[in-house]
């Protein structure tokens, strides 16, 4: 059938990490998504072909459970990692 609407719609390669915030104990990952709106997401919440399984303000990462529809695959996912770049590391 047809995607959802807004970010559970889009897939983890569709959406850029824009920055991660720490609210209390919690870190919340901003994100830019194929339809060019900015989207907050917290460990749990689900894309089209995935979740967020980890994100961590110090090293600039967060971290996907991607769903792999392969067969021969002997887990049913796998760990799909994006970081934060540089302004200097996005124009190299």
């Amino acid at each position: 059938g047809p995607r959802p609407r807004g970010v559970a719609g889009m897939m983890i390669s569709e959406i850029d990490l824009v920055g991660i915030v720490q609210k209390g104990r919690e870190a919340i990952a901003f994100f830019n998504g194929s339809d060019n709106k900015g989207y907050f997401m917290r460990v749990g919440d689900t894309l089209y072909d995935g979740k967020i399984v980890r994100i961590d303000r110090k090293t600039g990462t967060v971290v996907f459970r991607q769903d792999v529809n392969a067969p021969r695959s002997i887990k049913p996912y796998r760990a799909v990692t994006k970081r934060l770049t540089t302004a200097e590391e996005g124009s190299l």
